[in-house]
């Protein structure tokens, strides 16, 4: 095979064009992508590197009051809503004396209940406290099954809950239980940080 005549061939088969990109001076391109991502930066505020950013309510301490009272108000809302379902559906009452719920099937839900709530204090206040992992990205070299057990109950308890009080309120039993948990949730806005 002659290089010359391959050379030739191959070159007729490929068109003439100039191609606006890659641009012909390198330096230029590098410089000109430089720039522009220096200005997307600018767009954005620097992330404190220093160590009171790692503090745990470090991120609470520097927002802005608007914030935190908006943050205030969302979980008021939930508070507000769920005593106002809790009272229109008699919630409380059904579940001590209620006939229509399976009461099995309301135990395990407590207990799995118990269980979500153990291990996120386990995370939360044992961790922290005692064994001095404040950075909750330890979590997945010092207990990694934790978070994936926590999630699993967490599935398997809300689908026996809503099983349990199905007799008594049909479609109507995930909202009510889920604003009532919603509402125990955004109760701990009111909990003083300790």
């Amino acid at each position: 095979l002659d290089t010359n005549t391959f050379g030739s061939s191959h070159q007729s088969i490929i068109p003439n064009h100039s191609y606006s990109y890659p641009p012909q001076d390198v330096a230029t391109y590098c410089n000109t992508a430089t720039t522009k991502r220096r200005n997307e930066a600018t767009m954005y505020d620097r992330v404190n590197q220093s160590d009171a950013g790692s503090d745990v309510h470090a991120g609470a301490m520097n927002r802005s009051r608007g914030e935190r009272l908006t943050d205030k108000l969302v979980a008021f809302g939930w508070l507000l809503i769920a005593m106002l379902t809790a009272r229109w559906t008699k919630f409380y009452a059904q579940i001590w004396s209620g006939d229509d719920i399976n009461r099995g099937l309301l135990h395990l839900g407590v207990i799995g209940i118990g269980v979500v709530v153990s291990l996120a204090l386990y995370l939360t206040v044992y961790l922290p406290r005692v064994k001095g992992l404040a950075d909750s990205s330890a979590w997945s070299v010092y207990c990694p099954y934790v978070i994936p057990s926590m999630t699993a109950t967490g599935i398997i308890t809300t689908l026996i809950l809503i099983r349990s009080f199905w007799d008594k309120w049909g479609f109507l039993s995930p909202l009510i239980l889920g604003t009532q948990c919603m509402g125990c949730i955004m109760s701990l806005h009111f909990i003083p940080a300790f």
